[in-house]
């Protein structure tokens, strides 16, 4: 089975997604994968899951123009945005 999931954020290296688990279940609050260097796309990413709940199924990331194009920072259970640094 597959389970369908919305970005929350992309930047040039990662997408990042809420877990919709409880914390007895799994223990992130945020799953990411790689971006394949396009922050830009709309699109749809499939990938194989790293979550506790979703028991090794796969998963589809819905990235579209609700997705934030920012760099996401995790310590504990805040979350911080910031600007995706440019290439030089």
């Amino acid at each position: 089975m597959t389970e369908l999931y919305h970005a929350i954020a992309i930047d040039n290296t990662h997408f990042f997604y809420l877990c919709p688990y409880d914390k007895k279940i799994c223990p992130s609050l945020v799953h990411f994968h790689g971006s394949g260097l396009d922050s830009i796309t709309n699109r749809i990413e499939g990938r194989s899951s790293h979550c506790c709940g979703d028991k090794g199924n796969n998963v589809e990331v819905i990235i579209d123009n609700h997705t934030l194009r920012k760099t996401l920072a995790i310590r504990g259970n805040s979350i911080t945005f910031k600007k995706i640094r440019k290439k030089t």
